[in-house]
């Protein structure tokens, strides 16, 4: 059996992940009860929190952007299914990723959007490293690693970023009830959610703590 129950009497197929058996509830439990970085940080800090991190790191003032929002939130949608595997140990699973990205499809079938194409999975890259790069010395202080992140708008968010990362570390429950927002919002636009509309989130309208 490749199955695991989850809320209700809802379960989840891994070898075969269909949309029908995502809901959003069950993604933000999911998320906001996976740890990032296995567990070993000096505060907690789960995969909701991460995501709404990565929603404020975009620049949300440059028009280029104004759909990016819908990619990153659901960039680790997986994982509340599947936890936060740290990297060293996901370069070790080659399987893992196959399974992630059929998840990923099933999950951007139940939102009512297409798969990302490359252009937009790198720049969810970019976001989504400029986090590691915010998160890391606060989280695991005394590791060093070289930032991957090249796009100047997103390393122009650093510092909003920050702010963001305190004010969730903090406020644990903020995260899991804005993460809940952007999914709902999300999930009643389905297919008729116009990219643009990403700027009517609050967790892209807002730029300050």
């Amino acid at each position: 059996m490749h199955t695991m129950k989850v809320h209700r009497d809802r379960a989840i197929d891994f070898a075969h992940p269909e949309r029908s058996q995502f809901h959003v509830d069950d993604l933000v439990v999911g998320m906001s009860t996976a740890p990032r970085y296995a567990g070993f940080t000096t505060e907690p800090w789960d995969v909701a929190q991460h995501t709404m991190l990565c929603l404020r790191l975009i620049p949300s003032r440059n028009e280029a952007y104004a759909f990016l929002g819908i990619y990153v939130a659901l960039h680790d949608a997986a994982e509340a299914y599947m936890n936060d595997l740290p990297r060293p140990l996901k370069r070790l699973c080659p399987d893992y990723s196959g399974i992630e990205d059929r998840m990923m499809q099933a999950i951007n079938g139940y939102f009512g959007v297409p798969d990302p194409d490359d252009g937009m999975l790198r720049m969810v890259h970019e976001i989504d490293q400029m986090a590691f790069d915010i998160e890391r010395p606060v989280l695991q202080p005394g590791t060093t690693h070289v930032s991957e992140v090249t796009n100047v708008d997103v390393r122009g968010m650093a510092p909003f970023g920050r702010a963001w990362m305190d004010h969730y570390l903090n406020n644990p429950q903020r995260a899991c009830y804005d993460l809940t927002d952007v999914l709902w919002r999300l999930k009643g636009a389905g297919k008729n959610f116009r990219w643009r509309d990403a700027y009517a989130l609050p967790a892209l309208r807002w730029n300050s703590v």
